[in-house]
Formats: structure tokens, C-alpha cells, sequence
């Protein structure tokens, strides 16, 4: 019944957010949980108003680039994390959401913790999101 709740979709790579073929050159779907966790990172990595069917969805995160690396920068990375996981239909509870630099990047990237309870589930769902946290750097430049 739960795996219903979360419905599926077309697999997407986290990293290159390509979408995957099977053997016989058909979508790779995601479903249940895993579809959740991949509904909760597509938001977040949409600014809001990119899409301009859904000028709703999506989050502020890409605002905060450029402006320092304050406890307060931290506490608005939540804010944003909280308001753009509100808009999910399948979370029931947001349990935490925890914010830090990410150990070793020069405080150029900030991991964002997340737990959240599914709905219909006992279970929480736990995921970490990166964010960049300065234009023009890539991912294997920040730790050097």
C-alpha cells in the first residue's frame, strides 16, 4: 500500500541528472521510497519559478551564494530546506533539518541533513543534500 503513496517515476542520476536506460533501451523507473528521495532532491535542486508551469516548486537555495559563511547563511539554508520540503505531499513530518560546512571544503560547500517522516510510514527517511555554496567551482576543486 506505502509504495503506492510515493508513485514512481523516470530514474534521473543524481549526478549528471541523466536519465537511465535499461538493456532493451527502456526508462529505469524509481519507485516508493527511493522515488520520494529522488522527488525531495529534484526539488531542491530547482530554483523556484524555473519551471513555468510550476512557478511554485522548487527552492531559494541558489540565493544564498556569495554571502558568506555565517551561522546565519546556515540557519537561512534551513529556512529555505524547510519551506521547499513543505511543499511535498508525501512528507508527513519534517523531523530535522541540520546544516554545517562540509568538513574539508574551505566552507565553500554546506551539507544539509535531512529526516523527514513519510507519509503513511513509520519509518523516517534520512538523506544529506550538498550545496555549493560559491559560483564557479566545481565539486573536485573544492577540496583541494
Amino acid at each position: 500500500m506505502t509504495d503506492t503513496l510515493y508513485g514512481a517515476d523516470i530514474y534521473l542520476n543524481q549526478e549528471t541528472a541523466d536519465i537511465q536506460f535499461n538493456y532493451q533501451d527502456d526508462f529505469i523507473l524509481v519507485e516508493a521510497r527511493p522515488n520520494l528521495t529522488q522527488a525531495i532532491y529534484n526539488r531542491l535542486q530547482s530554483h523556484l519559478g524555473e519551471l513555468t508551469l510550476h512557478p511554485n516548486y522548487g527552492t531559494e537555495l541558489h540565493t544564498i551564494v556569495g554571502r558568506g559563511n555565517t551561522t546565519l547563511v546556515l540557519n537561512q539554508v534551513r529556512q529555505f530546506v524547510r519551506k521547499t520540503l513543505l511543499q511535498e505531499p508525501r512528507i508527513d513530518l519534517i523531523e530535522t533539518i541540520y546544516a554545517e560546512f562540509t568538513p574539508g571544503s574551505n566552507n565553500t560547500m554546506i551539507d544539509v541533513n535531512i529526516t523527514v517522516k513519510p507519509i503513511g510510514s513509520t519509518e523516517t527517511l534520512n538523506l544529506i543534500y550538498p550545496v555549493m555554496f560559491e559560483w564557479g567551482k566545481k565539486e573536485n576543486e573544492l577540496y583541494n
